[in-house]
């Protein structure tokens, strides 16, 4: 038997509204279900918490381009103020403002690139 070296997963709306404890609780399968396959994981989420949780890396992307890319706690101090906005889940900011011309996806957010 062959063995999967990836393994993609997305969450969706539903773990969006679970409390806390459903939310950590995914984040544990998520983290024990990539250490039982020993493969890599690849989880969507817009859910900071989880992925914080669960990444040892997280990446962040803005009209269909990687705009910020660190470690989790490399990542929550990343000066970009799309990813802080992201992280605040805040609907008000860069991240709604901003027009698809001018640079999103440039790459040039700190953590990445490197």
């Amino acid at each position: 038997m062959t063995r999967a070296s990836l393994t993609l997963g997305g969450m969706g709306p539903a773990p969006v509204r679970a409390g806390e404890v459903e939310r950590a609780l995914i984040g544990e399968v998520i983290r024990d279900i990539g250490e039982r396959l020993e493969t890599t994981m690849v989880t969507i989420t817009h859910d900071m918490q989880v992925a914080f949780r669960v990444a040892d890396r997280i990446a962040m992307l803005d009209r269909g381009k990687i705009i910020a890319e660190a470690p989790p706690e490399e990542f929550k101090q990343l000066s970009d103020a799309r990813v802080q906005q992201f992280i605040r889940g805040e609907a008000e900011g860069p991240l709604s403002d901003q027009p698809a011309e001018d640079g999103a996806g440039s790459g040039e957010a700190s953590g990445f690139g490197r």
